[in-house]
């Protein structure tokens, strides 16, 4: 998952992370630290954004350079997103991890919204950087439970995952949706 990714819906996908976000208090927390933290970043970045924008328009006239090193940077960005909604899916699945992952998640968020803020690539999409400032909820706005296209009336197979499984004969994973926290069942 790269910083090319468009999705038309991404305000509405974090308007229901939000709203179907666990209640406990590591949760809270985190998006009520995180999110003035990272949105100050972004602000205080973004001259530096735009300059990083035409520093690649520029890199693109060496294509063959320029190509190669938005290829490294992707390769390097890999990992990052990997731990990013990796540790987003632990933290919705598995309520004993969030103090766990508390600390070293929040670095994470701040860290990775500076390095999108700077990277270079002239066509990386403005609203990416949301997916780490949002963080624990990332898994939320990268792969939305059923819930949330049937609660929209999304249709559209090209952004509802679980309508192409529908035309195929499929049943939609509701294992792989991420749980409500509720104190009173244990996990």
């Amino acid at each position: 998952m790269t910083w090319l990714w468009k999705v038309p819906d991404l305000r509405t996908r974090v308007a229901f992370a939000r709203k179907t976000a666990p209640g406990d208090i590591f949760t809270q927390l985190a998006l009520v630290i995180l999110h003035p933290i990272t949105a100050l970043l972004a602000m205080i970045l973004a001259p530096v954004d735009f300059a990083a924008r035409q520093l690649g328009k520029l890199s693109l006239v060496f294509a063959a350079w320029g190509l190669i090193f938005f290829f490294v940077l992707t390769a390097l960005w890999m990992p990052f997103w990997g731990m990013l909604t990796g540790s987003s899916w632990l933290w919705l699945n598995y309520p004993w991890t969030r103090p766990i992952l508390f600390l070293p998640g929040a670095a994470l968020s701040i860290v990775l919204t500076v390095f999108l803020m700077i990277v270079p690539d002239p066509q990386k999409h403005p609203k990416y950087v949301t997916m780490a400032q949002v963080w624990p909820l990332t898994w939320q706005l990268w792969h939305p439970p059923l819930a949330y296209f049937e609660e929209y009336g999304i249709d559209d197979p090209d952004l509802n995952p679980y309508k192409v499984d529908q035309t195929f004969g499929s049943k939609p994973n509701q294992e792989s949706a991420p749980r409500k926290y509720d104190p009173t069942q244990s996990t």
